[in-house]
């Protein structure tokens, strides 16, 4: 059976840099706390997973978390925060897929904030929510650029449809990266675990959902096994 190789990005944030990871006052933690919902997150809990909507928006009082760029057959560790400042995506605000999983490396109190919780605080407090915005802006970007949590189109360069389905998904916003599947080893690497020929492709990953042409029609692949 298949098995998820757990791999560790060999650059993280640095988690006294203040524009990543801004420190909340104790003053501006109980403000916070009587406006979210507190709770224990316990070690190995998903506090919201890659590629999904609607995840949650987190203040983080006390322990560590750590984001996953989940891929076919890997699980790439490439960020983590600790107590005293705030995490989650951009997609709370955008309705966007995340672009990482976030989990608890070891128990982890929270303030937790729905789409709707997060916006009405940030009505009644603009400056924060200024900052807020601007920091998960900070944030994917910085994996963006290092084509961390991204779509991917695996296909042969010159090839028409991927083309056509990069220029789709750049055109509504969605940021995707193009492998070229005769010179990227890892992409190569990929099709052969998920046992897809070259000639099924333009093929598009998505955290660990994949979709392959065949016969010019798309069709999802199932989730790699873990």
């Amino acid at each position: 059976m298949a098995t998820t190789q757990v791999i560790r990005s060999e650059e993280f944030p640095d988690l006294a840099d203040e524009v990543f990871f801004p420190r909340l006052s104790d003053t501006k933690l109980a403000w916070l706390g009587k406006r979210g919902r507190r709770r224990t997150v316990e070690p190995g809990e998903v506090l919201y997973e890659h590629a999904v909507r609607e995840a949650p928006f987190f203040v983080l009082e006390r322990g560590l978390v750590e984001f996953i760029d989940r891929k076919p057959g890997k699980d790439v560790y490439v960020a983590q925060a600790h107590g005293g400042t705030f995490i989650g995506d951009i997609a709370v605000f955008t309705g966007e897929p995340t672009i990482t999983a976030c989990i608890a490396v070891e128990q982890t109190d929270v303030i937790e904030f729905d789409r709707s919780e997060l916006r009405a605080m940030v009505a009644r407090w603009p400056e924060f929510g200024e900052q807020i915005f601007a920091t998960l802006l900070e944030r994917r970007a910085w994996h963006e650029a290092r084509g961390q949590g991204v779509m991917r189109i695996i296909a042969p360069r010159g090839s028409r449809r991927a083309f056509e389905v990069r220029d789709l998904l750049e055109r509504n916003l969605l940021p995707v990266r193009f492998l070229d599947v005769d010179t990227d080893e890892d992409s190569a690497a990929m099709l052969r675990w998920l046992d897809i020929p070259r000639s099924e492709t333009p093929v598009l990953v998505h955290a660990t959902e994949v979709m392959r042409t065949v016969g010019g029609a798309g069709r999802a692949v199932a989730p790699s096994p873990r």
